[in-house]
């Protein structure tokens, strides 16, 4: 099973990292660039790892790729939801 990377995520694939960067599909702001491994991006593709065991992304960078929506954007999403909570 292979995933499908949300619209918005953009991968320019090198030899041994890929640089992904991506337009919130919400706000529309361009927000995160950051580089993984290839065989590591290639895993998480491939459904071979979850996202939580690819090293070093911030939850901001796992939401990107889970749904395509900014961190700041899912924490107004939910910001009614739980307006003591810091998400």
């Amino acid at each position: 099973m292979t995933r499908n990377i949300p619209p918005g995520v953009s991968v320019d694939q090198g030899t041994a990292k890929v640089n992904i960067s991506f337009t919130c599909s919400m706000c529309q702001k361009t927000h995160y660039s950051f580089e993984m491994a290839m065989h590591i991006w290639m895993q998480f593709l491939n459904s071979k790892i979850t996202i939580e065991k690819i090293p070093n992304l911030t939850l901001g960078e796992r939401e990107c790729l889970l749904s395509g929506i900014c961190g700041e954007c899912f924490d107004d999403m939910f910001a009614d939801k739980y307006p003591d909570e810091a998400l």
